[in-house]
């Protein structure tokens, strides 16, 4: 899993990127090994905001943004949103496979 962190209007600490790193580290159970994580911090108007952008895997590209006046918890609700989205595919993905295998015990057991 590749991970590139921007910050943009304010300086970068070894302890904003451990944060996003260790963060980042919970979405790698639901994305594939070859996912490429983009973050981009920056401030908007006194606002503190992230934006991340989840990429390398079949299907849409899925993102997530996230405003509030503190950073650390900017990045707490934007991995909440992308673990909500990773679930939610994973699902998906998961009752795609399993209605086929459904279908075919099915058809199998029809002849």
């Amino acid at each position: 899993m590749k991970l590139q962190v921007t910050f943009r209007n304010f300086d970068h600490t070894e302890a904003l990127d451990g944060i996003i790193r260790k963060k980042s580290a919970k979405l790698k159970k639901f994305a594939s090994p070859n996912a490429h994580i983009t973050w981009n911090c920056f401030v908007d108007s006194n606002d503190q905001v992230c934006e991340v952008n989840v990429s390398g895997f079949h299907g849409p590209d899925i993102s997530a943004k996230a405003k509030s006046e503190s950073l650390y918890k900017t990045v707490d609700m934007v991995i909440d949103k992308l673990e909500a989205q990773l679930k939610k595919r994973h699902r998906m993905m998961n009752a795609k496979v399993h209605d086929k295998r459904a279908r075919n015990f099915d058809s199998a057991e029809a002849s």
